[in-house]
């Protein structure tokens, strides 16, 4: 499936938009004090889609398909979801995050749509899918904002 330059455009603005949202529900959660289990469940389903899912559809309607992209994709989505899991078995605040959040993974698609005039070959943008999945289960101590 090929997407012109407008909807990737369109595709890089919505998923802005989805970091600004996943950073000002759980404040605003927390000062209208109405934080719950099944808020964070279903956070954490709405993290998989947008930072999860939504990065390796961009990837895919590229045309990055070989069979090493589709392995480190499926990795991909393993990590972000045990990065996920393993957040929300934490109980109490945390003043810190183990590993990079996922709507860190924007990042990649934000990259992409600022470079996609430079012909970059596809391998180094399905590399940085390996990279991020090494990191959003890494053992670093990322400062929670």
């Amino acid at each position: 499936m090929a997407c012109n330059q407008q909807q990737y455009e369109v595709a890089a603005w919505l998923l802005f938009f989805a970091v600004v949202c996943d950073l000002l529900d759980g404040k605003l959660a927390r000062r209208m004090n109405v934080v719950s289990a099944f808020g964070k469940e279903l956070d954490s389903l709405c993290d998989i889609v947008s930072f999860i899912i939504a990065p390796v559809v961009f990837a895919l309607s590229l045309g990055y398909t070989n069979i090493l992209a589709l392995i480190i994709y499926g990795i991909f989505v393993v990590a972000g979801a045990t990065r996920l899991a393993r957040f929300n078995v934490k109980d109490g605040i945390i003043s810190h995050h183990q590993g990079v959040p996922v709507p860190y993974n924007i990042a990649i698609v934000l990259l992409h749509f600022i470079f996609i005039h430079l012909n970059i070959n596809y391998m180094f943008w399905v590399s940085l899918y390996a990279v991020f999945a090494i990191l959003m289960l890494a053992p670093l101590r990322i400062p929670k904002i």
